[in-house]
């Protein structure tokens, strides 16, 4: 069992201020906060991935698709698909990204 704290939580090296909760060899749990008016490039992983909004509102694109989402709302996008988010709300988006290795 282990315990991590946010405030401990290893930073992820992106612009965005992205923290690991949990990386074992199965799951990686980041912890992902988006700015007022920030874009997340589109990019691909290799993993299929869950977003969990925490709170604020933010545009998803996952191919040639947009979705509108809100706080305390889950997308499962599949491994390989182009995604990038955008913070289309007031205040921060807060996501949990929870990657299935």
């Amino acid at each position: 069992m282990e315990i991590v704290e946010y405030k401990n939580a290893p930073k992820v090296p992106i612009e965005f201020e992205a923290r690991k909760l949990c990386n074992r060899n199965d799951i990686e749990i980041i912890h992902l906060i988006i700015k007022e008016g920030a874009i997340l490039d589109r990019h691909k992983n290799p993993t299929d991935v869950v977003f969990f909004i925490v709170c604020g509102k933010g545009i998803l694109e996952v191919g040639d698709n947009r979705y509108v989402l809100t706080e305390n709302t889950c997308i499962q996008v599949e491994a390989n698909l182009e995604r990038g988010w955008i913070n289309s709300g007031k205040g921060d988006l807060i996501l949990l990204v929870i990657k299935i290795k």
